[in-house]
Protein backbone atom coordinates (compact mmCIF):
# COMPACT_ATOMS: atom_id res chain seq x y z
CA UNK A 1 0.00 0.00 0.00
CA UNK A 2 1.27 3.59 -0.94
CA UNK A 3 1.97 5.50 2.26
CA UNK A 4 1.05 8.98 2.43
CA UNK A 5 3.54 11.72 2.35
CA UNK A 6 1.20 14.24 3.25
CA UNK A 7 0.56 12.50 6.71
CA UNK A 8 0.55 14.70 9.87
CA UNK A 9 1.73 17.91 7.79
CA UNK A 10 0.05 21.34 8.41
CA UNK A 11 0.94 22.18 4.75
CA UNK A 12 -2.43 23.75 4.17
CA UNK A 13 -1.84 26.47 6.87
CA UNK A 14 2.08 26.73 6.25
CA UNK A 15 4.46 26.52 3.18
CA UNK A 16 7.13 24.50 5.00
CA UNK A 17 5.75 21.11 6.77
CA UNK A 18 6.53 21.47 10.72
CA UNK A 19 9.03 18.47 12.52
CA UNK A 20 7.41 16.01 13.61
CA UNK A 21 8.31 14.48 17.25
CA UNK A 22 7.10 10.97 17.99
CA UNK A 23 7.47 9.47 21.11
CA UNK A 24 6.24 5.38 21.43
CA UNK A 25 5.94 4.47 25.20
CA UNK A 26 5.20 0.25 25.71
CA UNK A 27 5.41 -1.59 29.32
CA UNK A 28 5.12 -4.96 29.57
CA UNK A 29 6.80 -6.10 32.42
CA UNK A 30 4.64 -4.20 35.38
CA UNK A 31 5.83 -5.75 39.07
CA UNK A 32 3.03 -5.31 40.79
CA UNK A 33 0.49 -5.77 38.57
CA UNK A 34 -0.76 -8.57 35.46
CA UNK A 35 2.15 -8.72 32.73
CA UNK A 36 0.72 -7.19 29.52
CA UNK A 37 1.70 -8.76 26.04
CA UNK A 38 0.41 -6.39 23.59
CA UNK A 39 2.47 -3.10 24.12
CA UNK A 40 5.90 -4.08 22.67
CA UNK A 41 3.97 -5.92 19.92
CA UNK A 42 2.12 -2.53 19.24
CA UNK A 43 5.07 -0.10 19.71
CA UNK A 44 7.29 -2.12 17.32
CA UNK A 45 4.25 -1.93 15.05
CA UNK A 46 3.80 1.90 14.87
CA UNK A 47 7.37 2.31 14.91
CA UNK A 48 7.81 0.44 11.57
CA UNK A 49 4.80 2.38 9.91
CA UNK A 50 5.96 5.63 10.69
CA UNK A 51 9.25 5.24 9.97
CA UNK A 52 8.17 4.43 6.28
CA UNK A 53 6.81 8.16 6.64
CA UNK A 54 10.24 9.38 7.67
CA UNK A 55 8.92 10.65 11.21
CA UNK A 56 11.51 8.92 12.94
CA UNK A 57 9.72 7.71 16.37
CA UNK A 58 11.74 7.56 19.11
CA UNK A 59 10.55 4.11 21.08
CA UNK A 60 11.09 3.23 24.81
CA UNK A 61 10.01 0.16 26.98
CA UNK A 62 9.05 -1.03 30.57
CA UNK A 63 9.90 2.59 32.00
CA UNK A 64 10.20 2.96 35.71
CA UNK A 65 8.93 5.94 37.10
CA UNK A 66 12.51 7.87 36.95
CA UNK A 67 12.70 6.75 33.69
CA UNK A 68 9.33 7.45 32.57
CA UNK A 69 9.81 11.14 33.81
CA UNK A 70 13.45 11.16 32.44
CA UNK A 71 11.94 10.21 28.97
CA UNK A 72 9.36 12.58 28.38
CA UNK A 73 11.31 15.43 29.97
CA UNK A 74 14.83 14.42 26.81
CA UNK A 75 11.66 14.02 24.51
CA UNK A 76 9.90 17.83 25.26
CA UNK A 77 13.36 19.46 25.37
CA UNK A 78 13.49 18.76 21.48
CA UNK A 79 10.06 20.07 20.62
CA UNK A 80 9.72 23.31 19.14
CA UNK A 81 7.19 25.91 18.82
CA UNK A 82 5.03 24.45 15.87
CA UNK A 83 5.99 20.96 15.76
CA UNK A 84 3.82 18.46 15.13
CA UNK A 85 3.68 15.87 18.19
CA UNK A 86 2.15 12.57 18.48
CA UNK A 87 2.75 10.63 21.99
CA UNK A 88 1.53 6.79 22.28
CA UNK A 89 1.52 5.04 25.36
CA UNK A 90 0.63 1.41 26.01
CA UNK A 91 0.47 -0.20 29.48
CA UNK A 92 -1.98 0.60 32.50
CA UNK A 93 -3.65 3.73 33.37
CA UNK A 94 -4.88 5.14 36.58
CA UNK A 95 -8.41 7.22 36.71
CA UNK A 96 -7.79 9.00 40.02
CA UNK A 97 -11.45 9.61 41.05
CA UNK A 98 -10.94 12.42 43.53
CA UNK A 99 -9.03 14.71 40.99
CA UNK A 100 -10.53 13.28 37.69
CA UNK A 101 -7.09 12.90 36.57
CA UNK A 102 -5.54 10.40 34.33
CA UNK A 103 -2.07 8.68 35.18
CA UNK A 104 0.61 6.60 32.95
CA UNK A 105 1.76 3.77 34.95
CA UNK A 106 5.23 3.01 35.47
CA UNK A 107 6.09 -0.56 35.70
CA UNK A 108 6.78 -0.69 39.33
CA UNK A 109 3.50 0.99 39.85
CA UNK A 110 2.07 -0.70 43.08
CA UNK A 111 -1.42 -0.04 43.44
CA UNK A 112 -0.87 -1.02 47.16
CA UNK A 113 1.87 1.98 47.71
CA UNK A 114 -0.51 4.61 49.18
CA UNK A 115 1.72 7.36 47.96
CA UNK A 116 0.57 10.70 46.23
CA UNK A 117 0.16 9.57 42.67
CA UNK A 118 2.06 12.28 41.19
CA UNK A 119 4.85 10.84 42.59
CA UNK A 120 4.81 7.41 41.66
CA UNK A 121 3.12 7.78 37.87
CA UNK A 122 2.62 10.41 34.92
CA UNK A 123 -0.53 12.25 34.60
CA UNK A 124 -1.63 13.08 31.31
CA UNK A 125 -2.38 16.64 32.72
CA UNK A 126 0.95 17.35 33.09
CA UNK A 127 2.13 15.67 29.20
CA UNK A 128 -0.29 18.09 27.90
CA UNK A 129 0.94 21.09 30.11
CA UNK A 130 4.62 20.92 29.01
CA UNK A 131 3.36 20.70 25.33
CA UNK A 132 1.32 24.06 25.87
CA UNK A 133 4.50 25.15 27.56
CA UNK A 134 6.73 23.82 24.75
CA UNK A 135 4.40 25.86 22.15
CA UNK A 136 3.89 22.30 20.06
CA UNK A 137 1.56 22.98 17.23
CA UNK A 138 -0.95 19.70 16.82
CA UNK A 139 -0.53 17.27 18.83
CA UNK A 140 -2.44 14.06 18.94
CA UNK A 141 -1.55 11.98 22.64
CA UNK A 142 -2.97 8.09 22.08
CA UNK A 143 -3.26 6.03 25.14
CA UNK A 144 -3.61 2.38 24.81
CA UNK A 145 -4.23 2.56 28.79
CA UNK A 146 -7.80 1.45 29.24
CA UNK A 147 -7.02 -2.21 30.67
CA UNK A 148 -8.45 -3.65 34.06
CA UNK A 149 -6.39 -5.30 36.72
CA UNK A 150 -6.52 -5.68 40.62
CA UNK A 151 -6.01 -2.41 42.83
CA UNK A 152 -7.17 -0.30 39.06
CA UNK A 153 -10.29 2.31 38.60
CA UNK A 154 -12.06 0.92 35.51
CA UNK A 155 -10.84 2.65 32.82
CA UNK A 156 -9.89 6.38 32.12
CA UNK A 157 -11.71 9.60 33.00
CA UNK A 158 -12.85 12.22 30.42
CA UNK A 159 -11.22 14.96 29.37
CA UNK A 160 -10.88 18.08 27.44
CA UNK A 161 -8.19 18.53 25.01
CA UNK A 162 -6.37 21.42 24.88
CA UNK A 163 -5.98 24.11 21.74
CA UNK A 164 -4.80 22.16 18.39
CA UNK A 165 -4.96 18.52 20.14
CA UNK A 166 -6.40 15.02 19.64
CA UNK A 167 -6.87 13.28 22.77
CA UNK A 168 -7.48 9.16 22.34
CA UNK A 169 -8.19 6.42 24.70
CA UNK A 170 -7.82 3.14 23.98
CA UNK A 171 -11.45 2.53 25.57
CA UNK A 172 -14.48 4.67 25.68
CA UNK A 173 -14.85 6.46 29.31
CA UNK A 174 -15.00 4.12 31.98
CA UNK A 175 -14.64 1.19 30.32
CA UNK A 176 -11.29 -1.46 29.29
CA UNK A 177 -10.36 -3.14 26.43
CA UNK A 178 -9.13 -6.39 26.53
CA UNK A 179 -5.55 -7.35 25.63
CA UNK A 180 -5.59 -10.48 22.57
CA UNK A 181 -5.20 -13.60 23.44
CA UNK A 182 -2.39 -14.25 20.97
CA UNK A 183 0.07 -11.25 22.28
CA UNK A 184 0.03 -9.29 19.18
CA UNK A 185 -1.34 -6.02 18.12
CA UNK A 186 -4.52 -4.99 20.04
CA UNK A 187 -7.53 -3.68 18.26
CA UNK A 188 -7.08 0.08 18.98
CA UNK A 189 -3.68 0.28 17.62
CA UNK A 190 -4.61 -2.16 14.86
CA UNK A 191 -7.30 0.64 13.55
CA UNK A 192 -4.70 3.26 14.21
CA UNK A 193 -2.36 1.78 11.99
CA UNK A 194 -4.91 1.10 9.53
CA UNK A 195 -5.84 4.67 9.39
CA UNK A 196 -2.12 5.93 9.28
CA UNK A 197 -1.32 3.63 5.98
CA UNK A 198 -4.64 5.47 4.78
CA UNK A 199 -3.47 7.30 1.41
CA UNK A 200 -4.00 11.42 2.01
CA UNK A 201 -4.22 10.53 5.58
CA UNK A 202 -3.86 13.70 7.89
CA UNK A 203 -4.44 13.96 11.65
CA UNK A 204 -7.75 14.71 11.27
CA UNK A 205 -8.67 11.53 9.25
CA UNK A 206 -6.88 9.24 11.32
CA UNK A 207 -8.44 10.41 14.90
CA UNK A 208 -11.83 10.37 12.31
CA UNK A 209 -11.54 6.38 12.09
CA UNK A 210 -10.04 5.29 15.91
CA UNK A 211 -13.20 3.00 17.11
CA UNK A 212 -12.65 4.43 20.25
CA UNK A 213 -12.24 7.90 19.73
CA UNK A 214 -13.35 9.99 23.01
CA UNK A 215 -12.49 13.95 22.48
CA UNK A 216 -11.21 15.38 19.56
CA UNK A 217 -12.12 19.11 19.17
CA UNK A 218 -11.22 18.70 15.40
CA UNK A 219 -11.99 22.32 14.94
CA UNK A 220 -9.01 23.44 16.68
CA UNK A 221 -7.03 21.65 14.47
CA UNK A 222 -4.34 23.75 12.14
CA UNK A 223 -6.11 22.88 9.19
CA UNK A 224 -9.87 22.26 8.19
CA UNK A 225 -11.13 18.48 9.01
CA UNK A 226 -13.55 16.87 6.64
CA UNK A 227 -15.23 15.56 9.53
CA UNK A 228 -15.20 18.50 12.21
CA UNK A 229 -17.60 16.20 14.41
CA UNK A 230 -15.27 13.10 14.61
CA UNK A 231 -14.43 12.05 18.18
CA UNK A 232 -17.46 12.48 20.14
CA UNK A 233 -20.47 11.46 19.13
CA UNK A 234 -22.91 14.26 18.62
CA UNK A 235 -26.63 14.78 20.86
CA UNK A 236 -29.21 12.39 20.03
CA UNK A 237 -31.02 13.93 16.90
CA UNK A 238 -34.33 13.60 19.23
CA UNK A 239 -32.75 16.23 21.53
CA UNK A 240 -31.12 18.60 19.67
CA UNK A 241 -33.87 18.64 17.16
CA UNK A 242 -37.21 17.52 19.54
CA UNK A 243 -40.23 16.01 18.19
CA UNK A 244 -43.06 15.63 20.19
CA UNK A 245 -43.47 11.76 21.55
CA UNK A 246 -39.92 10.76 20.33
CA UNK A 247 -39.09 7.67 21.72
CA UNK A 248 -35.57 7.46 20.05
CA UNK A 249 -33.31 5.13 22.11
CA UNK A 250 -29.62 5.65 22.98
CA UNK A 251 -27.13 4.04 20.89
CA UNK A 252 -25.24 2.73 24.08
CA UNK A 253 -25.30 2.28 27.43
CA UNK A 254 -24.48 6.00 29.26
CA UNK A 255 -22.45 5.82 31.98
CA UNK A 256 -21.81 9.19 34.10
CA UNK A 257 -19.12 11.74 32.40
CA UNK A 258 -19.88 10.30 28.51
CA UNK A 259 -19.45 13.37 26.47
CA UNK A 260 -21.47 14.05 23.56
CA UNK A 261 -21.01 16.85 20.70
CA UNK A 262 -24.24 19.59 20.35
CA UNK A 263 -24.29 20.29 16.78
CA UNK A 264 -25.84 23.68 17.36
CA UNK A 265 -23.08 25.11 19.67
CA UNK A 266 -20.62 22.87 18.96
CA UNK A 267 -20.08 22.87 22.83
CA UNK A 268 -19.25 19.13 24.63
CA UNK A 269 -22.12 17.90 26.91
CA UNK A 270 -21.68 15.15 28.84
CA UNK A 271 -24.24 12.61 30.83
CA UNK A 272 -25.56 13.10 34.39
CA UNK A 273 -27.31 10.06 35.83
CA UNK A 274 -30.66 10.17 37.21
CA UNK A 275 -30.38 9.67 41.45
CA UNK A 276 -30.42 10.65 45.05
CA UNK A 277 -28.75 13.61 46.99
CA UNK A 278 -28.62 15.45 50.06
CA UNK A 279 -29.34 19.04 48.72
CA UNK A 280 -28.11 22.44 51.41
CA UNK A 281 -25.35 22.49 53.61
CA UNK A 282 -22.47 19.74 53.96
CA UNK A 283 -22.16 17.83 56.97
CA UNK A 284 -19.61 19.40 58.68
CA UNK A 285 -19.52 22.84 57.05
CA UNK A 286 -19.41 25.79 59.44
CA UNK A 287 -19.64 28.11 56.65
CA UNK A 288 -22.99 27.59 55.65
CA UNK A 289 -26.02 30.86 55.30
CA UNK A 290 -29.16 30.17 56.35
CA UNK A 291 -30.31 30.27 52.88
CA UNK A 292 -28.35 26.53 52.67
CA UNK A 293 -30.81 25.32 55.26
CA UNK A 294 -32.25 23.16 55.91
CA UNK A 295 -30.58 20.09 54.42
CA UNK A 296 -32.56 18.10 52.67
CA UNK A 297 -33.32 14.96 50.54
CA UNK A 298 -33.39 15.37 46.61
CA UNK A 299 -34.59 12.84 43.92
CA UNK A 300 -33.84 13.57 40.74
CA UNK A 301 -35.40 10.82 38.33
CA UNK A 302 -34.23 11.59 34.92
CA UNK A 303 -30.61 12.01 33.85
CA UNK A 304 -29.93 14.72 31.77
CA UNK A 305 -26.53 16.10 29.48
CA UNK A 306 -25.13 19.41 31.02
CA UNK A 307 -22.44 21.73 29.37
CA UNK A 308 -18.93 20.00 30.66
CA UNK A 309 -17.95 23.89 30.85
CA UNK A 310 -19.61 27.11 30.95
CA UNK A 311 -20.49 28.31 27.55
CA UNK A 312 -17.58 30.09 25.96
CA UNK A 313 -17.26 33.26 24.34
CA UNK A 314 -16.61 31.23 21.43
CA UNK A 315 -19.37 29.40 21.15
CA UNK A 316 -21.40 32.45 22.41
CA UNK A 317 -20.89 34.34 19.72
CA UNK A 318 -21.22 31.91 16.85
CA UNK A 319 -25.19 31.17 18.11
CA UNK A 320 -26.03 34.76 18.75
CA UNK A 321 -23.79 37.13 16.58
CA UNK A 322 -22.34 39.09 19.76
CA UNK A 323 -20.34 38.73 22.61
CA UNK A 324 -21.06 41.00 26.05
CA UNK A 325 -18.21 39.86 27.87
CA UNK A 326 -15.74 42.99 28.86
CA UNK A 327 -12.77 40.25 28.89
CA UNK A 328 -12.27 38.83 25.48
CA UNK A 329 -11.02 35.52 24.91
CA UNK A 330 -12.63 32.82 22.93
CA UNK A 331 -12.20 30.29 25.82
CA UNK A 332 -12.92 32.57 28.21
CA UNK A 333 -16.27 32.40 29.80
CA UNK A 334 -19.35 34.27 28.17
CA UNK A 335 -20.07 36.95 30.68
CA UNK A 336 -22.23 40.34 31.37
CA UNK A 337 -25.46 38.23 30.31
CA UNK A 338 -28.80 38.48 32.03
CA UNK A 339 -30.99 35.58 33.08
CA UNK A 340 -32.94 36.02 29.72
CA UNK A 341 -29.73 36.49 27.67
CA UNK A 342 -28.44 32.88 29.33
CA UNK A 343 -32.21 31.26 28.79
CA UNK A 344 -32.38 32.23 25.23
CA UNK A 345 -28.95 31.17 24.14
CA UNK A 346 -29.91 27.32 25.92
CA UNK A 347 -32.78 27.77 23.78
CA UNK A 348 -31.12 28.57 20.73
CA UNK A 349 -29.09 25.09 21.25
CA UNK A 350 -32.16 23.12 21.67
CA UNK A 351 -31.05 23.01 25.77
CA UNK A 352 -32.50 25.10 28.52
CA UNK A 353 -30.97 26.28 32.13
CA UNK A 354 -30.54 23.90 35.08
CA UNK A 355 -33.03 23.95 38.11
CA UNK A 356 -31.06 24.94 41.09
CA UNK A 357 -31.25 21.19 42.30
CA UNK A 358 -30.04 19.78 39.10
CA UNK A 359 -27.11 22.30 39.21
CA UNK A 360 -25.94 21.10 42.64
CA UNK A 361 -26.40 17.64 42.04
CA UNK A 362 -24.22 17.57 38.69
CA UNK A 363 -22.02 20.19 41.28
CA UNK A 364 -20.88 17.22 43.32
CA UNK A 365 -21.33 14.43 41.27
CA UNK A 366 -21.78 12.10 44.39
CA UNK A 367 -19.63 14.00 46.50
CA UNK A 368 -20.82 14.64 50.22
CA UNK A 369 -17.99 17.82 51.02
CA UNK A 370 -18.73 21.42 50.32
CA UNK A 371 -16.68 21.23 47.72
CA UNK A 372 -15.50 18.07 45.35
CA UNK A 373 -11.72 18.30 45.66
CA UNK A 374 -9.16 20.40 46.59
CA UNK A 375 -9.93 24.61 46.40
CA UNK A 376 -6.96 25.64 44.61
CA UNK A 377 -7.07 22.76 41.88
CA UNK A 378 -10.53 23.04 40.76
CA UNK A 379 -11.81 26.61 41.46
CA UNK A 380 -10.81 30.18 40.59
CA UNK A 381 -11.81 32.78 43.32
CA UNK A 382 -10.32 35.57 44.21
CA UNK A 383 -7.15 33.85 45.97
CA UNK A 384 -5.63 32.52 42.52
CA UNK A 385 -6.79 34.80 39.58
CA UNK A 386 -5.18 38.23 40.14
CA UNK A 387 -8.68 39.51 39.59
CA UNK A 388 -8.76 37.79 35.92
CA UNK A 389 -11.61 35.79 34.62
CA UNK A 390 -9.61 32.43 33.10
CA UNK A 391 -10.15 30.17 30.10
CA UNK A 392 -12.50 27.03 30.78
CA UNK A 393 -11.34 24.10 32.14
CA UNK A 394 -8.41 25.03 33.49
CA UNK A 395 -8.91 23.59 36.25
CA UNK A 396 -9.40 20.32 37.59
CA UNK A 397 -13.16 18.68 36.84
CA UNK A 398 -15.07 17.03 39.35
CA UNK A 399 -15.96 13.14 39.08
CA UNK A 400 -18.60 13.25 36.51
CA UNK A 401 -16.15 15.56 34.26
CA UNK A 402 -17.83 19.11 34.77
CA UNK A 403 -14.78 21.91 34.77
CA UNK A 404 -15.06 25.12 36.76
CA UNK A 405 -18.77 24.35 38.50
CA UNK A 406 -16.72 26.25 40.97
CA UNK A 407 -15.73 29.92 40.48
CA UNK A 408 -14.87 31.31 37.54
CA UNK A 409 -18.34 33.31 36.86
CA UNK A 410 -21.36 32.41 38.68
CA UNK A 411 -23.41 30.40 37.00
CA UNK A 412 -27.36 31.51 36.63
CA UNK A 413 -30.05 28.81 36.80
CA UNK A 414 -33.84 28.38 36.30
CA UNK A 415 -35.35 28.81 39.27
CA UNK A 416 -36.76 32.24 41.10
CA UNK A 417 -34.66 33.05 44.11
CA UNK A 418 -35.70 31.94 47.95
CA UNK A 419 -34.41 32.78 51.05
CA UNK A 420 -35.17 29.24 52.65
CA UNK A 421 -35.40 25.80 51.21
CA UNK A 422 -38.90 24.45 52.03
CA UNK A 423 -37.51 21.66 53.65
CA UNK A 424 -38.72 17.71 53.60
CA UNK A 425 -37.78 15.89 50.57
CA UNK A 426 -38.40 16.97 47.06
CA UNK A 427 -38.54 14.94 43.92
CA UNK A 428 -37.24 16.91 40.58
CA UNK A 429 -38.12 20.09 42.39
CA UNK A 430 -38.42 23.42 40.48
CA UNK A 431 -37.40 26.48 43.11
CA UNK A 432 -40.55 28.78 43.71
CA UNK A 433 -43.40 29.57 41.51
CA UNK A 434 -42.56 33.23 41.30
CA UNK A 435 -40.17 35.63 42.24
CA UNK A 436 -38.30 39.14 41.36
CA UNK A 437 -34.70 37.35 41.20
CA UNK A 438 -33.31 34.81 39.46
CA UNK A 439 -30.41 32.37 41.70
CA UNK A 440 -26.77 31.76 41.16
CA UNK A 441 -24.48 29.34 41.73
CA UNK A 442 -20.63 28.23 42.02
CA UNK A 443 -18.97 31.32 42.91
CA UNK A 444 -17.07 33.42 40.50
CA UNK A 445 -13.18 34.82 40.25
CA UNK A 446 -13.40 37.87 41.95
CA UNK A 447 -15.23 36.27 45.45
CA UNK A 448 -13.38 34.67 48.55
CA UNK A 449 -13.57 31.08 48.72
CA UNK A 450 -16.26 30.90 51.22
CA UNK A 451 -18.59 31.05 48.00
CA UNK A 452 -17.10 28.85 46.27
CA UNK A 453 -18.57 25.62 47.56
CA UNK A 454 -21.45 23.64 45.99
CA UNK A 455 -24.24 24.53 48.99
CA UNK A 456 -23.33 28.13 48.24
CA UNK A 457 -26.75 30.28 47.07
CA UNK A 458 -27.19 33.80 45.59
CA UNK A 459 -29.28 35.99 43.51
CA UNK A 460 -28.74 38.99 41.62
CA UNK A 461 -31.07 41.39 39.74
CA UNK A 462 -31.25 40.28 35.79
CA UNK A 463 -28.86 43.00 34.95
CA UNK A 464 -25.22 43.27 32.87
CA UNK A 465 -22.48 41.51 35.83
CA UNK A 466 -19.00 40.83 34.40
CA UNK A 467 -19.12 37.97 36.74
CA UNK A 468 -21.72 36.16 35.89
CA UNK A 469 -22.13 33.50 33.07
CA UNK A 470 -24.21 30.14 32.59
CA UNK A 471 -23.93 26.70 31.28
CA UNK A 472 -26.82 24.72 29.69
CA UNK A 473 -28.46 21.51 29.97
CA UNK A 474 -30.56 19.07 27.69
CA UNK A 475 -32.96 16.72 28.59
CA UNK A 476 -32.54 12.72 27.74
CA UNK A 477 -33.65 11.62 24.57
CA UNK A 478 -35.96 8.74 25.66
Amino acid sequence: MRLSACLLLAAAVSMAAPARRVLLIGNSAYEHLPHLRSPKANVQALAATLSKMQSQPQTAYDLSQVDLVTTIRNFMSTVQPGDFVMIYFSGYGFQDSASGLNYLLPVGFDPKDHAALSQKALALRGLESRLEERKAGTKMLLLDASRQAPGLPTGLASVVPHASEVVSFAAPTNQVLADPADGGVNSFTASLLAALETPGSTPASVASQLPSMMQTPLEALVFTPSRPESGVRSLPPSLTNPQPGSTAQPTAPRKPGDPALNPKDKLIYVWVPAGTFTMGCSAGDAECAANEKPSHQVKITKGFWMGRTEVTQEAYQALTGKDPSDSKGAKLPVSNVTWDDARNYCQAAAMRLPTEAEWEYAARAGSLAPRYGDLDQIAWHRGNTGGKIHDVAERQPNAWGLYDMLGNVWEWVADWYSDRYEGGDATDPQGPSKGTVHTVRGGSFNVVPRYARASYRDRFEPALLSSIGFRCVGNAAN
